[in-house]
């Protein structure tokens, strides 16, 4: 019996561990931060900024801190803090621009409702996202420094 009991917590082990959980669990607490971020920031400035700023204070706090927690939660990698943050905003700028595109042909020529449509762009950008920042934003082998360029 206790066999059974080990192998069903090394399941679940091995799924914590997971490169792919610690991105789930990292979206959602970014999520979970962002909107709260946004709302306190919102709060506490409205009377002395304009809205746009407010945002953009937000989205840049909330996008630090995804970084953070994706270098040292998720990918755990050991480069260059400065050249992946940079990616991360080329990341995050591509998901936008990504969400918008698709939430734009949804409504506009495929006659979905907006609420639909924002849900699947949801869906559609974490995967994307999940890829752009495993394969871009945090790649280890993007340039190697040490070779030499003929």
């Amino acid at each position: 019996m206790s066999n059974v009991r080990e192998g069903r917590h090394a399941g679940l082990r091995a799924c914590v561990a997971s490169e792919k959980f610690r991105y789930l669990f990292a979206g959602g607490w970014s999520t979970a931060f962002g909107y709260t971020n946004g709302l306190w920031l919102y709060h506490v400035l409205e009377t002395y900024l304009n809205v746009i700023f407010i945002s953009t204070l937000a989205n840049i706090v909330n996008i630090t801190m995804a970084f953070f927690v994706y270098k040292l939660f998720v990918f755990r990698t050991q480069g260059s803090w400065l050249i992946e943050y940079l990616r991360c905003y080329v990341t995050y700028g591509g998901m936008a621009i990504l969400g918008i595109l698709l939430i734009w042909l949804l409504v506009s020529f495929a006659g979905v409702p907006f609420w639909i449509s924002q849900g699947l762009a949801i869906i559609v950008t974490i995967a994307v996202s999940f890829v752009m920042h495993k394969k871009f934003t945090f790649a280890t082998a993007l340039v190697d420094h040490d070779e030499k360029i003929d």
